[in-house]
């Protein structure tokens, strides 16, 4: 990825359609295994029919457990045990809790009522909390053991970085704190982290070492979101992923390199956006948002923006041909069948929120969304982006009106969210 922190679907939404809706195919094909094959048919763009069957059979074993974890994919403590999943290689299948309506079946299975929770197919036992989760795992999957000898000693450098990163983030939209005890704050975030970088230094990158811990499943999570989001909502603190924590930085660099993070991670404009949500629902009293935490929406907004300038950018100037082809090389081949699967199990979905200016939005209410009389060019121009993802070439498309197409790509461009929606490389 050149673009750090934007994902394949995104980039390539706006490298196809953003700058100009009227370049032909055949520019883009620049002999890249993704968006061109010499033997590739060409036709016309492909119904949903026909992209569905383009995609490649899944290797499908059977899962030995369900995981229960948040629909939005924000919960840092679902998030661990993801990871865990990945790491070990278990087959699952997930089941999303709705937080603001968990249903009784779930309240009735879970004592606590929160997720993560998991249940095994071998003997329908389940377990909540994330880290009795990995124990359990660890115990019945113990090929690849994510607690050693040191997870005691970690755990309570994780625990001590996690809750003053809590409170640190959360003090800067506290109006009953002083300035002092602000300080305090980051005083004490700040120490935390010299002493994990203390810690991570001498073998490092990860906790575990060359392999990475329960200990580094745990911290990954919250750090994520405090990566990209306090540079918008605390400018003046040092960038976690910058030269102040330098065997930090080098942890950062690492997971985003580890496989079995790739699907559970977010990604840099899915956290900026989210952001601004996160003030605006826990910056108040309620009714009201304090004007410190109403300038900071407006900073975090403000970097979303910039993010998707970013992107807008590249693709209106135009990328060279080994840009496109390290971009769209064999490396990313499973990221754009991810994101092309998970657009066309839900294109109707994508389409419909695109067009549906008629109907009140539950999420993002500021984007403008197009009429419903829309449909059929945005779904023709989503259409051609998914047989870009799997390599089927087509037809330049013909549109009823390239204007509705052009602003419905960047609409779901600013949409998709990872992890929600796809992994972050796939997004």
């Amino acid at each position: 990825m050149f673009l750090p922190g934007v994902g394949m679907f995104l980039q390539l939404l706006y490298l196809l359609y953003i700058p100009s809706l009227l370049r032909p195919a055949s520019a883009l094909a620049l002999s890249s295994p993704i968006l061109a094959t010499a033997a590739a048919p060409v036709s016309a763009v492909p119904t949903w029919t026909e992209l569905s069957e383009a995609l490649p059979i899944p290797s499908t074993p059977t899962p030995e457990l369900v995981l229960y974890r948040d629909n939005n994919g924000w919960c840092p403590f679902c998030e661990r045990v993801w990871i865990a999943l990945e790491e070990k290689g278990i087959p699952y299948t997930t089941e999303l809790i709705n937080l603001r309506d968990k249903p009784k079946w779930y309240k009735d299975m879970v004592p606590t009522t929160l997720v993560p929770a998991v249940k095994f197919k071998n003997d329908d036992k389940v377990v909540w909390e994330s880290m009795e989760v990995i124990k359990e795992l660890d115990e019945r999957y113990p090929e690849r053991k994510l607690i050693d000898e040191q997870h005691e000693s970690d755990m309570k450098i994780v625990d001590n970085v996690v809750s003053s990163a809590v409170k640190y983030s959360f003090s800067s939209r506290n109006a009953t704190l002083t300035e002092s005890q602000k300080q305090e704050l980051e005083n004490a975030f700040e120490d935390s982290l010299i002493a994990l970088d203390v810690r991570l230094a001498p073998e490092g990158p990860f906790f575990g070492g060359a392999e990475p811990s329960a200990a580094d499943f745990a911290m990954i999570p919250m750090m994520e979101r405090n990566r990209w989001q306090l540079p918008v909502t605390s400018p003046t603190f040092p960038r976690l992923d910058g030269s102040e924590w330098p065997a930090l930085a080098k942890w950062f660099r690492s997971f985003d390199q580890l496989d079995s993070y790739s699907r559970p991670s977010g990604d840099e404009l899915s956290w900026l956006t989210v952001s601004s949500v996160f003030l605006k629902m826990f910056g108040g009293n309620g009714t009201s948002v304090n004007p410190s935490v109403a300038a900071k929406i407006v900073m975090a907004e403000k970097a979303a923006e910039e993010a998707v300038e970013e992107v807008r950018a590249k693709a209106a100037k135009g990328w060279k041909r080994e840009r496109i082809m390290r971009f769209f090389g064999a490396k990313t081949r499973e990221e754009g069948i991810e994101a092309a699967r998970k657009i066309i199990d839900n294109h109707e979905a994508v389409v419909n929120d695109a067009c549906s200016s008629t109907s009140e939005a539950k999420s993002q209410v500021a984007l403008a969304r197009l009429s419903p009389d829309s449909k059929t060019s945005v779904d023709l121009a989503l259409r051609t982006a998914t047989a870009r993802l799997l390599n089927v070439k087509s037809e330049r498309p013909r549109y009823e009106d390239k204007e509705a197409a052009r602003q419905g790509m960047e609409f779901i461009a600013r949409r998709v969210c990872a992890p929600r929606d796809m992994g972050a490389n796939a997004a």
